[in-house]
């Protein structure tokens, strides 16, 4: 006589998978059983009882084993919500973090009695800075910078999905690919993290390293983009870069450096120090810094 086996439902799955995956992963759970079983919120909490076959059985296996191992939920899922947007993400782009979301509120802040802002966002991966600004803004002309051609088609993805037609994309290193023009603002969420052997975090190890490798200090490449992106802000134009919780004195340093005044960190939600921000004097200022030299 065959063995009867228990017909595995949503509640027994997701019980099971709470055993393996950590206690602060566990909400990301259903919105893995959301996806594969294609049902809502209410259809899920409504039917635990709901009975899966074999391969949804398989599938839903097959994702928690990359859950164990850390992979992101939006690259299993194939978006993730930033801003008033649902992002398209690959594993070619950064997974949009709340955390980014300040650097969109203080850039809308910088906006704020501009008539048709000119604005490049540098490093724009999956192109949610732009897209944000973009959408919120439409007289704004938009210009986003990556490096990765891959990371630019889910931009343009994005973009199209949006029908945002404000924001251009540009491939090359920083600056170097913008258009002829200066902006009105410069934002950036370049590679911060810190990599003294060259490896990410664990965390971060499914994440495309070159949006993410900062150096030693996490701060090499945003001295690399700084100078370039002083030179293409107008007079009063404000550079704005977000950067780890401890790094703002680093960050902060650097705008100085390059001249840039009325320097500000701003702190995210959970008070940490996130995005800091320059702006470039007007010819006045200019002058007199250059006559107290």
């Amino acid at each position: 006589m065959s063995e009867c086996t228990e017909p595995t439902t949503i509640e027994i799955w997701r019980a099971r998978a709470r055993q393996k995956l950590d206690a602060e992963r566990h909400a990301e759970l259903d919105w893995l059983i959301q996806e594969t079983l294609e049902i809502s919120r209410g259809a899920l909490l409504s039917k635990p009882d709901r009975v899966l076959t074999p391969q949804i059985t398989q599938s839903l296996d097959s994702r928690l084993e990359a859950l164990c191992d850390e992979v992101p939920l939006a690259y299993l899922l194939g978006s993730q919500p930033f801003w008033s947007m649902d992002l398209t993400v690959t594993r070619d782009t950064l997974v949009p973090r709340a955390d980014t979301e300040i650097l969109v509120h203080a850039a809308l802040a910088r906006m704020t009695g501009l008539s048709a802002p000119r604005v490049a966002d540098l490093g724009t991966g999956s192109g949610a800075i732009a897209l944000a600004l973009g959408k919120e803004r439409p007289d704004a002309l938009i210009h986003a910078v990556d490096r990765s051609d891959a990371a630019l088609a889910v931009a343009h993805l994005n973009a199209e999905n949006l029908g945002l037609t404000n924001v251009e994309f540009f491939e090359g290193d920083w600056t170097t690919a913008l258009p002829k023009g200066d902006y009105d603002l410069v934002v950036s969420n370049p590679p911060y993290v810190e990599t003294n052997d060259g490896a990410l975090p664990n965390s971060l190890k499914h994440e495309p390293v070159i949006a993410l490798a900062g150096g030693v200090d996490g701060l090499s490449q945003i001295r690399r983009l700084v100078p370039g992106a002083v030179e293409r802000l107008k007079p009063e134009g404000w550079l704005m870069i977000e950067h780890g919780n401890m790094q703002a004195a680093g960050v902060s340093g650097i705008l100085d450096a390059a001249g840039l005044v009325d320097l500000q960190t701003v702190p995210d939600i959970a008070g940490r120090d996130r995005v800091s921000l320059g702006r470039r004097p007007n010819s006045r200022e200019a002058e007199y810094s250059d006559g107290q030299d």
